[in-house]
């Protein structure tokens, strides 16, 4: 009888607490989760606004101004590239709201930044002379953009 019941407890220990062990450590599959689609049915604009416009032209402006105050105080070189390439990107933006004449006609401005940009990036020492030179440059590029590039005579180009 003695022998009966530690053999009924021997086994009832067994087949009770090895599940819950064995529950608490085998891992559980992961199920994949569907994401979610938000739909927002918008009307948005056809056509550039002026508002819209006249915002990348503000932009443009105040990258450039950004990039020649840092030139002018010898300032960081990061931050005259940051600005130099967020300057690229406002024009990219604006370029977007011209028809095929209107990016023919800024195409030469743009180009003309990205090389900016583009030797900025690779000359590695600076000196005053070059940094005179790269301010000078991107002057020019601003005085160019708000001579031909305003609103009153950019609107034939606007979509």
């Amino acid at each position: 009888m003695r022998n009966v019941c530690l053999l009924l407890i021997v086994l009832v220990l067994f087949t009770c607490g090895c599940y819950s062990l064995r529950k608490k450590f085998s891992r559980n599959k992961a199920h994949p989760k569907e994401t979610q689609v938000y739909l927002d049915l918008k009307s948005y604009p056809v056509s550039a606004s002026r508002e819209d416009y006249q915002d990348g032209v503000l932009y443009l402006n105040g990258w450039l101004d950004e990039a020649v105050s840092n030139l002018i105080e010898n300032g960081n070189r990061k931050r005259v590239r940051h600005s130099l390439q967020e300057a690229l990107e406002s024009m990219d933006e604006i370029v977007d709201f011209y028809d095929e004449d209107g990016k023919r006609a800024i195409g030469p401005l743009h180009e003309e930044l990205r090389i900016v940009r583009d030797d900025f990036a690779h000359n590695a020492n600076l000196t005053t002379i070059d940094c005179n030179g790269f301010k000078r440059r991107i002057e020019e590029i601003k005085r160019s953009f708000s001579e031909n590039f305003k609103y009153s005579e950019a609107k034939k180009w606007l979509r």
